[in-house]
This record gives structure tokens, sequence and C-alpha cells, in this order.
């Protein structure tokens, strides 16, 4: 049995260019969540876009259940061209992107796929532990570190732009995403996390763990909270869904 929760902040944003959305049917649960880049209109577009298309997969049962991850890769590859081709009003491309974070569970399988920051979470036995990599240039530093590539030095003075995303929905080629070609499984106890950026830098993984309770509900009132009773004078759009295995 599943029992999740979804709740978004708009932090001290003047527009929300986060989306997410749930579906279940039968054995099978997907969750999809995304933070738009581009501005207003382009990354609340892009973002919406592609919540609307794994949604509407998910609706249309394009999700094989006897290959998962090559349902996920197609949806994402659909996702990545519509956003490519968003338009305004005057048929200019609007350059826009979101990062995407999807997880698939059919009955105790899970699958996820990701592409950008924003991240999946797994809390099983009292500890947190961060399931996708985060899709920015320190992705790509700390691969050359650990060749012997570039030294120290290097690392730390290009580590200044090291938050930049080099995948995301919405790029010329989506070459990189975190996928799992085998299933998790997962037992009843485990709860997952989905986040934009917004939570995480906001809440340590100390501090999500102390608002996880045994029910959902409870679990995501004590995340939001801790959010808005942040003092941070930037906070960006924050939201989650929060997942249970019964």
């Amino acid at each position: 049995m599943i029992e999740y929760e979804l709740r978004t902040d708009i932090g001290t944003r003047e527009d929300q260019q986060d989306c997410a959305g749930t579906h279940q049917a039968d054995d099978l649960f997907l969750a999809v969540l995304c933070d738009g880049m581009g501005g207003h209109k382009g990354g609340a577009l892009a973002s919406f876009t592609v919540v609307k298309e794994f949604l509407s997969s998910a609706e249309a049962g394009s999700i094989d259940k006897l290959n998962v991850p090559e349902s996920l890769i197609a949806c994402a590859e659909r996702a990545n061209r519509l956003v490519r081709e968003l338009r305004d009003e005057q048929g200019e491309r609007l350059n826009a992107g979101t990062t995407l974070v999807s997880v698939v569970i059919d009955e105790n399988k899970l699958y996820w796929l990701s592409a950008g920051d924003s991240r999946l979470y797994i809390v099983r036995g009292g500890k947190i532990t961060q399931i996708t990599k985060d899709h920015n240039y320190f992705y790509v530093l700390d691969r050359l570190l650990s060749e012997g590539r570039i030294s120290a030095e290097k690392y730390r003075q290009k580590s200044r732009g090291g938050h930049a995303l080099i995948s995301f929905i919405g790029i010329p080629r989506l070459d990189i995403v975190d996928i799992n070609l085998e299933p998790f499984i997962l037992y009843p106890g485990d709860v997952l996390l989905l986040a934009s950026d917004g939570l995480f830098k906001i809440m340590d993984n100390e501090d999500i763990l102390r608002c996880i309770e045994a029910r959902m509900d409870k679990s995501a009132d004590e995340l939001i909270d801790f959010i808005r009773r942040s003092e941070n004078t930037s906070k960006d759009n924050s939201t989650f869904i929060i997942v249970g295995m019964r």
C-alpha cells in the first residue's frame, strides 16, 4: 500500500516555476516533479509540459510494466522534444528548460529517472540516502578529481561555477540521466522524498529526518512548516512529494 502527499511553497519568489503530479492505477504508481528554468513564462511552461507528458503517458497506459526503464526514457525524450519546441506568442523559441525527477512503483519495485538537480531520497531504518546524483558541474569536477585529471587547487578554482546544470529537460541532447535498469525493492516503512532544490537549500538531511513521521500527511506538514519558518531571505520555490510504503 502506498500513502503519499504533495506540497509546494512559492518562497520569496514572485512566481511559481515548480510543478509536480502523481498518478495511481491498479498496482502502478507514478510521481513526477520538475523545477523550471528560463524566466517566469518559460520555466513555468517547461515544468508544466513535462509533468503533463508523464501523467498523460501513465493515464494512457504507456508505461510498460515489463520494461519500466525503457518507458521512462521514452517519456523523457518526448518531453525533451516538447520543451525544445516551446515558443512565445511571436513564435520565438522560449529556450526554456526544467529539471526532472520521476519514480514508478510497481507493487514493491521502484524505478526512477532524473535529469538536473531535483532529488530523490529514501528514508529507511532511520537513515536518509540521496539516490539520484545532481547533474551540475560538480558532477564533472568530482569525476576529474577522482581520476587525477585535475588538482585540488584547480577543483577549488572551478568550483565557483559548480552548481551550473549540465543536464536537464530542454537540452539539445539528453545524454546524462540517472536511471536504474534493475528494480530497487521497497519494504514496508520505506519513505521516498522527491524534492526541488528549494527544499534542500534550506533543509539538510538531519532536518528532513526529524520531520519524517509514520503518517505521510504529518510528515508533509512538518516539512512545509520547516520551510516556511526558515529565516532565509531569498527562498526559492519548494516542492516535494513524499511517499510511504505500508
